[in-house]
């Protein structure tokens, strides 16, 4: 008697477009709550699993706080940059303008974004 067994390989994500939206935070219950909950830790672990250094997101810090009071008067740099990486990495059809405005006004849910992409495409 003969068995014949099909083992299947899982496919690496090679589209064009982000795997998930900006707001697919809900996807990925464990990155939503980390980003959340600890974004400082969080943007440093995504950092750190893309291969730059750990610390680079505490640059950001200096933004977080007119952020956090709901003025976005600068860009974060570590997070747009990030973003920018991300996309020429993996050949994320956008421009440097959704990448800004994403990295500015949805700081969260562009770091989640970014973290479910490494995490599906590594």
């Amino acid at each position: 008697m003969t068995t014949n067994v099909i083992i299947q390989q899982p496919q690496a994500v090679q589209s064009k477009q982000w795997s998930t939206g900006i707001c697919d935070c809900f996807d990925d219950l464990a990155v939503c709550c980390l980003g959340y909950w600890c974004l400082p830790c969080f943007a440093c672990k995504t950092t750190a699993d893309f291969g730059e250094n750990c610390f680079l997101p505490l640059v950001d810090t200096l933004c977080s706080f007119t952020q956090m009071i709901g003025v976005p008067i600068c860009v974060p740099p570590v997070a747009f940059a990030m973003r920018v990486g991300v996309r020429n990495r993996y050949g994320i059809k956008g421009d440097m303008c959704s990448d800004c405005i994403s990295a500015t006004f949805c700081t969260m849910c562009s770091w989640c974004q970014v973290s479910r992409e490494i995490k599906l495409r590594k």
